[in-house]
């Protein structure tokens, strides 16, 4: 006699009653009048309660207790059959409930090795069940069909092995995902088995099934027979059920209101077939991009999910809705709190990305380059991420204003890379970062690497060009127009080539030192002119042309280029440029028609252009160098007029002032002089003012004003100082302490202070020393003091003399005054010795071979007749 009892899910498994096991049955004593001792169980009896307290353990879900007892019952069975295989299926049956199908297997392995041999065909299926589940329990559900297969194979198998056998086949399809094998096994058990219990869960599946093969109306009649036929049925997992269906019909919206209907019934701990529904739904409202429909599920998959591979898809996809909604503290917060909780994850990687990124979006750079770092130097993320990782870091940095770090994360990324086009990348971003900064001389190197260690790269034809760039910007002209040549020679087909060729030249002409240099710049433009001479360049080729063709002393030639984009491109942004050069150039060239013909078409119409300002002062100084003060003075007003904020605009009127002194226009010449002191802006320099004081005070020395022109000279002497100019006022002033003391004597110790503070001035020029000194012996002369004045004038006429042994020739007009007013004074002192030191005067005049050597020497030759006088 055999009966069943127990259930393990959709495992059932045959239980024999005690009496069967025991062979047979003990007929039951009457109770004695009297309680005798407790006995000892015998051997036979303890088997039983520990089989007994077993299936106790079981029915109370007590499972590891249950392996307990199932593990002494083998004991006390020993190796007899059928009881050995009996405690077998029950030890096997409490670690599958426990959730150790390695156990399990550990316990049909023993009874194989052990058994003596079993014959009951009962046991024997349900050992092979048990093996096909414990299969199924360790995740090799191909192994576990086939098994499963096998049992169904047997003959006269019991119809409740046959049930739950194909129950386990059709378990086994959907773990591979073999759905319609599935369906057909579960249309099989329905079909077989109409009437057994467990068909609930059996119908629930087939739904599943019906859905992964497509046949959504067969699903959906299959649940509204569900919900008459199971009374028991939940209707909320019923409505589940539904929301797959109709999620896979593609009836989005009344999924969706189907589920939000039924999620408050959700189960609160985590449930496999909640979360696959929750999971699937809100999948297809993302996948729809119904981003906001989706996260009001899929935080739901969250907390439902049964295991953590089913969590992290969840959280993963809550956050993805969350990016492409732009709700990206959220996103940030998901992906944080999966970076805390699944540090160890394989997707660990891409969600440090991906946050990085989005702290980058917020502006959270070193945050974000502190996670990118992560990746960066987790040797076991994959190549790609790492990469990727150390560029994004760069621009983090980049972004944060650490250029330095950019540039050395970027580099960092070459050893990253793993072709050289990503190599080539890393390295030119960093001297991309470089150039930004203007730190041209490491951006030169960096691009250079990329062009000669990675010459194959799609970023080697730019890193040579920016190379040449690079450099130009270094002020490395010669490099800069090497790495030109180099990419020409290298690249002759780049689209880049054209403006490469003219750039050359541009280096060559900015690198130039001397003519041959720039000649050979002007020859590279000319190539240039001659390769492409409908490039939009072309103007600009030609004004750097007539550059270097100056540079060569090839003027002519500049000019012609000058007039070449005068003529061929009036519309060039450079035309007002050209006529402007060309205008300095003639002026240059003394080519003065030309220049001004330049200069008016320049001003006729540019006039306001800043280079104006420049053409005016040339117009200016032309017509006062010709004499023609009156246009000179009209150009430089105007200058002044139209040009109001120009630095210039101090000189012009200035030098305006000094047009009208020149026409004795002196008051006129007063009032721009008081004009020039009051402005403020421009401010005057210091030496543009001292020259105004200088102009006054002539003005008021040529009408006798000397005390009153002092005060101007002086002004002068503190505004200009040591200088030219400031000498200049202090000789300006001793002059007028000179005419001073025409009317008082006392005048020319001042004028002599004056005098004698120019020559005690170091490195004071040798005409200024000169005039300086010829001035002081004059004031000698005036006070009566001969002897000091001919030791003044005779040292003018020795330092020309030792100027004139040195090869250093000057003017002789002093050396003249000075050595006919040095013999004058002798002779007036007279005495043979006086007239003999005055003779040998004339004769150093008349050996200087000046103008006037003849007559110095014939007074010379008279004063010895006159005076008997012989060396």
């Amino acid at each position: 006699m055999r009966t069943k009892t127990g259930r393990i899910g959709w495992l059932w498994l045959p239980v024999l009653f005690l009496a069967c096991l025991a062979g047979t049955a003990q007929p039951v004593a009457p109770a004695p009048d009297t309680v005798a001792p407790p006995k000892e169980p015998t051997p036979e009896e303890r088997m039983y309660q520990a089989r007994d307290r077993g299936l106790r353990a079981l029915d109370t879900g007590v499972y590891t207790t249950a392996i307990t007892f199932f593990t002494e019952y083998r004991k006390l069975a020993g190796t007899t059959e059928p009881q050995f295989a009996d405690a077998t299926v029950h030890l096997v049956r409490a670690c599958l409930m426990d959730g150790k199908p390695d156990q399990a297997a550990a316990a049909l392995a023993y009874h194989r090795q052990n058994s003596p041999g079993l014959t009951d065909a009962y046991y024997q299926n349900a050992l092979a069940y048990c093996q096909a589940a414990t299969q199924l329990g360790q995740g090799d559900a191909k192994l576990a069909a086939e098994q499963a297969n096998a049992v169904l194979a047997k003959p006269n198998l019991d119809p409740e092995y046959r049930r739950m056998a194909l129950r386990l086949l059709a378990d086994s399809y959907v773990k591979q995902d073999r759905w319609p094998d599935a369906e057909e096994t579960l249309r099989r058990i329905v079909r077989e088995f109409p009437n057994a219990k467990g068909l609930l869960e059996v119908r629930q599946l087939l739904v599943r099934a019906y859905v992964a093969n497509g046949k959504f109306t067969e699903a959906e009649a299959l649940l509204k027979d569900i919900a008459q036929l199971h009374p028991e049925a939940s209707p909320a997992e019923i409505d589940r059920q539904r929301v797959l269906v109709l999620t896979h019909m593609q009836k989005l919206d009344e999924a969706l209101a189907t589920y939000r209907a039924i999620s408050s019934d959700r189960p609160r701990r985590p449930d496999a077939a909640w979360w696959l529904t929750a999971s699937t739904l809100g999948g297809a409202l993302a996948q729809a991009q119904r981003y906001d429909d989706a996260l009001l599920v899929l935080p739901d998959a969250v907390g439902l999910a049964a295991n953590e591979q089913d969590r992290v898809q969840s959280m993963l996809a809550v956050a993805e809705c969350q990016i492409a909604l732009e709700k990206t503290a959220l996103a940030i917060d998901t992906l944080e709190k999966f970076r805390r909780e699944y540090p160890d994850r394989i997707e660990i990687v891409p969600v440090v990305l991906k946050l990085a990124e989005l702290l980058r979006s917020t502006q959270n750079y070193l945050t974000a380059g502190d996670y990118f770092g992560q990746v960066m130097d987790n040797e076991k993320a994959a190549p790609g991420f790492r990469y990727r990782a150390s560029i994004s870091r760069g621009w983090c940095f980049r972004d944060a204003g650490q250029f330095d770090q950019a540039i050395a994360t970027f580099a960092a990324g070459e050893q990253l890379g793993t072709t050289p086009n990503q190599k080539a990348q890393a390295l030119t971003l960093a001297g991309d970062t470089a150039f930004h900064v203007k730190n041209f001389v490491q951006a030169a190197e960096l691009f250079g690497s990329v062009a000669d260690t990675y010459p194959t790269s799609d970023q080697a034809e730019r890193g040579r060009l920016l190379q040449a760039r690079a450099r130009f910007e270094a002020k490395l002209f010669d490099q800069a127009a090497t790495s030109y040549e180099r990419f020409l020679q290298d690249f002759p087909q780049s689209t880049e080539a054209e403006i490469a060729e003219l750039e050359w030249g541009i280096a060559l002409r900015h690198g130039a030192d001397n003519e041959g240099e720039y000649a050979q710049a002007l020859d590279v433009l000319r190539g240039f002119l001659a390769h492409h001479p409908s490039s939009p360049s072309v103007s600009r080729a030609l004004m750097e042309a007539a550059t270097a063709a100056e540079g060569a002393e090839k003027i002519l030639d500049a000019v012609t280029a000058l007039t070449s984009l005068i003529d061929e491109h009036p519309d060039s942004e450079l035309y007002p440029q050209a006529i402007y050069q060309r205008t300095r150039l003639q002026f240059y060239q003394a080519d003065f028609d030309k220049a001004i013909a330049d200069a008016t078409l320049f001003l006729d119409k540019y006039p306001l252009l800043p280079m104006a300002v420049d053409v005016l002062m040339w117009l200016g100084d032309h017509y006062a160098n010709i004499g023609d003060f009156e246009k000179a003075m009209d150009y430089f007003a105007q200058l002044r007029t139209q040009h109001p904020a120009s630095p210039e605009a101090p000189i012009a009127l200035y030098e305006a002032a000094n047009c009208a002194y020149q026409l004795q226009q002196f008051t006129t010449a007063v009032d721009m002089i008081k004009s020039l002191r009051e402005m403020a802006s421009p401010k005057p320099t210091d030496q543009t003012l001292a020259k105004a004081e200088l102009l006054e005070g002539d003005i008021l020395s040529r009408d006798g004003e000397y005390a009153e022109a002092i005060r101007h000279f002086a002004r002068a002497r503190e505004l200009a100082g040591n200088t030219p100019l400031g000498l200049a006022a202090l000789g300006r002033q001793g002059e007028m302490f000179y005419s001073l003391a025409a009317t008082d004597q006392a005048k020319l110790d001042d004028a002599i202070a004056c005098f004698q503070a120019i020559l005690d001035t170091p490195g004071v020029a040798a005409d200024v020393h000169e005039l300086s000194t010829y001035r002081l012996a004059k004031c000698y002369e005036m006070q009566g003091k001969r002897e000091e004045a001919i030791a003044a004038y005779l040292t003018i006429v020795f330092n020309y003399e030792a100027g004139v042994s040195r090869g250093k020739l000057r003017d002789w007009f002093y050396l003249a005054r000075s050595g006919y007013d040095a013999a004058r004074l002798m002779e007036l002192e007279g005495g043979q010795s006086n007239m003999w030191r005055a003779a040998r005067v004339y004769e150093r005049l008349a050996k200087s071979d000046i103008p006037t050597a003849g007559e110095a020497l014939k007074k010379a030759a008279e004063l010895r007749r006159l005076h008997n006088l012989t060396d």
